[in-house]
């Protein structure tokens, strides 16, 4: 076992431990079975794309939507325009997907205002992050969740398919939506609007993220991307 595939275990683990001290922390499946079988799942992520949806209000204003999934990156830029779409946010099921890397005050107060569904992964980069922020977002979300990229399978942590939050928010949404429709994932231009640098490491990523895309599109499930 390699030592990142040791921290990713860690992790998993001391998640599980905090989670397992919160009043509103229920499994991934328990999740999936309350959410099963609604009609259209939005994604939202830092691509340019979600640019042109947000200020055409198109999607987002459509009364198809059952369920909405928020990548934390894209937090930072949905922030901006939170007055315009509250309603939407608060009316519909919208889950916050997150490995704890975005902006801490705007993913906050998104929790804050939005009482989400919050889903954790946990890995080995983020083990200072989980014992100090997962606490303070439980106190306003309406459940949380925790995922691991590991084979670790606890009462609130278990393994998810997926490699960036955006490609794991995928994976959850082909498993409770029969039309998924996802909105900035634009794998050549990167995650534009999340204020974080295009590193090569990012770009790999993403390559992969798009690999995973291609994987859960065999699944059958009507997949459309803006």
């Amino acid at each position: 076992m390699s030592l990142r595939t040791q921290y990713d275990y860690l992790s998993a683990l001391v998640l599980e431990r905090v989670l397992s001290t919160l009043d509103n922390a229920v499994s991934l499946d328990s999740l999936v079975r309350s959410l099963f079988n609604v009609n259209r799942a939005v994604i939202l992520m830092p691509g340019e794309s979600l640019k042109r949806t947000i200020i055409d209000k198109s999607l987002l204003s459509d009364n198809m939507i059952s369920l909405i999934f928020v990548v934390d990156s894209a937090v930072n830029y949905i922030a901006k325009y939170l007055e315009d779409y509250l309603k939407i946010f608060r009316e519909y099921n919208t889950v916050l997907i997150t490995d704890l890397d975005a902006d801490v005050g705007k993913m906050s107060s998104f929790v804050y205002i939005i009482n989400p569904v919050v889903i954790v992964h946990a890995h080995g980069d983020n083990l200072d992050k989980i014992q100090t922020l997962v606490p303070k977002l439980a106190k306003y979300c309406r459940v949380i969740v925790g995922t691991c990229q590991v084979f670790f399978y606890g009462k609130y942590v278990s393994y998810c398919e997926g490699f960036t939050d955006g490609d794991r928010a995928l994976h959850l949404a082909s498993k409770v939506a029969r039309q998924v429709v996802v909105l900035g994932f634009d794998v050549k231009s990167g995650c534009t609007l999340s204020e974080k640098p295009l590193t090569e490491t990012k770009r790999q990523k993403l390559r992969i993220a798009e690999k995973e895309a291609d994987i859960v599109k065999l699944s059958g499930v009507l997949i459309e991307q803006i």
